[in-house]
């Protein structure tokens, strides 16, 4: 077993070192997300324990809380207690000696909830003889590994799902409405674990988490640029071959991605492909050490000049351009990208899977409207079923081929399949979904904050047309709707009343409710149909349903469009 405590000397100075550079590291200051833009209400007190013992403190003695880490959430309502006379939001990552413990000869590693997901993959990676990796990693990885679980994060994975699945996620402990520490695994509670593994903060703080883990392999990695149409194809054979056979389809296998340009009309396709159990780690290498390839008809595509971010910077961020400003950033920011960190070649698992690149994280500070005041951004994330993907991503094709719709963006859309898992809210919990992630940086870069209506209209497609039906929304992002327009029973029918009896088995006086008004279950009889399994969902009297919930009414915005 191998124990980093977080305050050794190694682990102390990179983290200052992320401190200085800027790379939000650092806790929150307040109660407001890491752009300062989505903030708790001003009645709300801010804790910051330095022990567990301090948040089973807090946790006794105030009437509603709730928990964050380092404030990489898009979704203001789910991180902000309930507002009442006796509210608090504390913080998992002003904890003193957290610490990452690795037991080698079982292959599992248990974390403290309020480590960066950055710090904990990397030294994972820089341990043992050939260094850990977790089954899957995600590409945003600057929230804490707490955080990252409680929202269902995930990375590209048909075998392992995400972060909060059976197959990576083993025991998650946290502190219960009445104070007391509780650990949960699927065999000490199967219903539970099910219901914590994606949990939105509503069950409980999570404390410390334990995850499988393996040995990093020999990972090759190949980039490959194809335009959109021969992308809707592939999307359209996968879900083609998914319905037919009822297996994973071999273009979604080995944690393969998409990165989509709208306004150049092309897309990066990145495969991997596993050397196999004793090939040789690299060691050797630099993430330049490999050219992009040609498209997969072989005709040789030429690539432009690398440019530094310092030359499209100023203007990544702005407001809305013209359509050839659009492209040329667009060229220019794809150009970059694949040379930072998408390369063609053979690395350890944490270099050769992709995650966001520091870099262009550091980019948002320093081409902020002022000195180390980071540009404001929000990002969207929607999860198609598997069954509809091929149909949803083919339209979404043809939508952003001209006109708005294919100027809205400044980065590319990311997609990404992810299998199907346990958990009560995993947004994969009824079926694989294939997710398309999207960033927002148009509406807030301007003089007058106005609707960006191309990335409305795209957003408003992938939650209301038909091509895309049963998708859903990231429980950490943006593009929530508004209060009264989110049918929890409609969105999740074989779960949501399930994960209601967990609510009221642990938290039945709501103290960790949450100031968003999704927490709902009026109209469901969870005293008569609850029990400690679920939802007696045989009983055709135990119906599931929340009254007053009419996404029709005039208050409502038009389907899966909101910005807080």
């Amino acid at each position: 077993s191998k124990t980093m405590p977080r305050t050794s000397a190694a682990f102390a100075c990179a983290v200052a070192t992320l401190f200085a550079a800027g790379a939000l590291a650092a806790p929150p200051e307040n109660l407001c997300n890491w752009q300062n833009e989505h903030c708790c209400e001003t009645e709300v007190l801010t804790a910051s324990p330095r022990s567990v013992e301090d948040i089973q403190t807090l946790v006794e003695e105030y009437d509603s809380i709730q928990g964050s880490g380092l404030g990489m959430s898009w979704n203001q309502p789910f991180f902000c207690p309930e507002v009442n006379q006796n509210a608090v939001g504390l913080t998992t990552s002003t904890i003193e000696n957290q610490f990452i413990d690795i037991d080698e000869e079982n292959l599992e590693v248990t974390v403290s909830a309020g480590v960066k997901t950055r710090d904990f993959i990397d030294y994972l990676a820089s341990q043992g003889e050939t260094g850990y990796a977790l089954p899957t990693i995600s590409w945003f990885i600057d929230q804490s590994i707490g955080g990252a679980v409680s929202t269902g994060t995930h990375g590209s994975s048909m075998e392992y799902g995400s972060l909060s699945s059976e197959e990576v996620l083993k025991e998650i402990t946290m502190v219960l409405p009445n104070g007391t520490l509780v650990t949960l695994s699927s065999e000490i509670d199967p219903f539970l674990m099910k219901a914590a593994r994606v949990s939105v903060g509503r069950l409980g703080v999570i404390t410390s988490l334990k995850f499988n883990i393996r040995p990093q392999r020999a990972i090759t990695r190949t980039t490959t640029r194809i335009g959109m149409d021969d992308f809707a194809e592939k999307m359209l054979q996968a879900q083609a071959v998914y319905m037919e056979t009822g297996e994973t389809p071999e273009l979604f296998k080995d944690a393969a991605q998409w990165l989509i340009y709208p306004a150049i009309q092309e897309v990066l396709e990145i495969t991997f492909e596993d050397e196999g159990e004793g090939t040789p780690i690299p060691t050797d290498y630099s993430p330049e050490n490999g050219p992009v390839s040609a498209s997969e008809s072989g005709e040789p595509i030429p690539v432009d000049t690398w440019e530094e971010p310092s030359q499209f910077g100023p203007v990544m961020f702005a407001g809305p351009l013209s359509e050839p400003l659009t492209r040329s950033l667009a060229n220019t920011g794809r150009n970059y990208m694949s040379r930072i960190a998408l390369s063609d070649g053979t690395f350890p698992t944490r270099d050769a899977i992709i995650t966001f690149p520091e870099e262009i994280y550091n980019a948002n500070f320093i081409f902020g409207p002022t000195p180390y005041k980071e540009t404001v951004y929000d990002q969207y994330e929607v999860g198609i079923p598997i069954e509809t993907a091929g149909d949803c991503l083919a339209g979404l094709v043809d939508l952003m081929e001209d006109g708005e719709e294919r100027y809205a963006y400044r980065t590319p859309c990311i997609v990404r399949p992810v299998s199907q898992e346990e958990g009560l809210l995993s947004i994969s919990n009824e079926h694989p979904v294939v997710y398309i992630n999207l960033e927002d940086y148009v509406f807030y870069n301007q003089r007058d904050k106005e609707r960006n209506q191309g990335f409305y209209n795209v957003i408003r497609y992938l939650r209301g047309d038909e091509k895309c039906k049963g998708s859903r929304m990231h429980w950490g992002k943006a593009g929530w709707p508004d209060e009264g327009c989110w049918d929890g029973s409609k969105e999740y029918p074989e779960t949501w009343c399930d994960f209601g009896c967990a609510v009221r088995m642990l938290d039945p006086n709501g103290k960790f409710h949450s100031s968003s008004d999704i927490w709902d279950w009026e109209g469901s009889d969870l005293d008569r149909c609850c029990s400690e399994s679920g939802y007696n969902h045989a009983d055709e009297t135990c119906v599931c349903q929340v009254l007053d919930r009419d996404t029709s009414l005039p208050k409502c915005s038009p389907p899966g469009y909101s910005t807080y």
